[in-house]
């Protein structure tokens, strides 16, 4: 790219395309690091996911995408289920792109492997309005399958944290990479990660392909994000790390003295590993107002949790449980993740672990299972599908087609019973 003093950026966080969408403490994190890293430009900023394209919100700030049914791809006629596009209207977006008289570059990010449809959407509507514009293309998809997301027509697909690439194409520094909320129109919510990847190695998870190794951030980085934060008032808090409580002295208790006088509320939408709920760290989570806990029990089934990585055994949950109750949680803010879908758990394992919760007093949130190549697990998935195409890495598709329609819908009801 020419060297310029000033660059004009538009950063875009794309719709979605699928079965079931819900602002589940979405935000798109690692775009909002760069905004913050480039600021010194000009910037703009696209957000179909937006405060404004959300209905029906909560205090905590998730709530429903306004959304329109559009005609399901093909690959998916045996999925009796309509499908929909999620975000702010197409023609919106045009019309800001054509707002816009010079665009250096735009920056796309990506979530989910089966949507970039709406990826693909956003390219279109660039190369329409500003067909010099170079385009570039970040986040999970990129990253987990990269020769596909170069066939979207981006000029440069960087994978995974390493922003090298993008600081040589650009001309820029990047750092330090702190997310700028001023972006996020007083959003009810914000999100934040206390560490890079995970010291676990489950089957079926693709976090060693995002980020290699596990290492706390630095306190300097992390008061710079709490600033950040603070500065638009923001209260609401959801963790986006894989391993929240993961050696506890050295992580979130470090992070928890920084924030002791900030008034958050904090929320766990990626789940805890209840091996790591102690006593002692129920209390602190208690005093400290967290809130909504997710705890990542996964299955009760016993070869299921050994295969998988044996992070987790059935008295791990239970003590947790016991822990989180003693220091006064409820239990109506206790919610237990359940995977579905998977090849390995059939309707009579997934009852089994619904009953558990039930006898224990926690509703259970059903995580439908997602295949991901390069997995442990992608060779047995691709039996129902074929992987090659992220399409068909869609989670209620794929469980539906491991389960078939009938035993998906009635885990569902009896789920929804408990």
């Amino acid at each position: 790219m020419l060297l310029k003093s000033k660059l004009n950026l538009l950063f875009v966080n794309p719709p979605i395309y699928d079965f079931t969408a819900y602002d589940f403490w979405l935000k798109p994190y690692g775009l909002l690091k760069l905004i913050g890293a480039l600021s010194n430009h000009n910037v703009f900023y696209f957000n179909f996911l937006g405060e404004n394209y959300k209905k029906s919100v909560k205090v905590d700030g998730r709530g429903k995408f306004i959304k329109k049914k559009v005609q399901k791809p093909k690959i998916f006629s045996d999925i009796p289920k309509p499908y929909f596009r999620y975000g702010a209207p197409k023609e919106e977006f045009e019309d800001f792109l054509k707002s816009i008289k010079d665009l250096d570059a735009v920056l796309i990010t990506s979530s989910m492997t089966y949507w970039y449809l709406g990826v693909k959407e956003v390219i279109e509507s660039v190369r329409k309005i500003h067909p010099k514009t170079k385009i570039v293309l970040g986040g999970i998809h990129p990253t987990l399958i990269p020769n596909h997301a170069k066939d979207l027509g981006a000029d440069l697909v960087v994978k995974g944290s390493d922003v090298e690439p993008l600081s040589v194409f650009l001309q820029v520094d990047l750092n330090p990479l702190i997310p700028e909320w001023s972006f996020e129109n007083k959003s009810k919510f914000g999100v934040i990660t206390i560490s890079k990847g995970c010291p676990f190695n489950c089957s079926y998870c693709a976090i060693k392909q995002i980020e290699k190794d596990f290492s706390f951030k630095t306190k300097e980085v992390l008061k710079r994000e709490i600033e950040s934060l603070n500065n638009e008032k923001i209260k609401n808090l959801a963790f986006y790390d894989d391993a929240l409580l993961f050696k506890f002295n050295e992580g979130l208790e470090k992070f928890l003295e920084l924030t002791k006088d900030k008034s958050f509320v904090y929320h766990t939408p990626n789940g805890l590993n209840a091996r790591f709920l102690s006593k002692e760290t129920a209390v602190k989570l208690k005093r400290v107002n967290f809130e909504n806990l997710f705890l990542s029990l996964e299955s009760v089934d016993e070869n299921f949790l050994v295969k998988s990585g044996g992070k987790l055994e059935r008295e791990d949950f239970l003590n947790a449980l016991e822990n989180l109750l003693s220091a006064g949680f409820s239990k109506d803010s206790i919610r237990a993740y359940l995977l579905f879908g998977h090849p390995d758990i059939d309707e009579e394992s997934i009852k089994e672990s619904i009953l558990f919760l039930k006898n224990v007093g926690i509703k259970p949130h059903l995580a439908e299972f997602s295949p991901i190549p390069s997995t442990r697990d992608s060779e047995k998935c691709s039996k129902y599908a074929d992987l090659s195409e992220p399409l068909n890495h869609n989670k209620v598709a794929f469980s539906i087609r491991v389960l078939g329609v009938e035993k998906y819908q009635k885990i569902k009801s009896f789920a929804k019973e408990i």
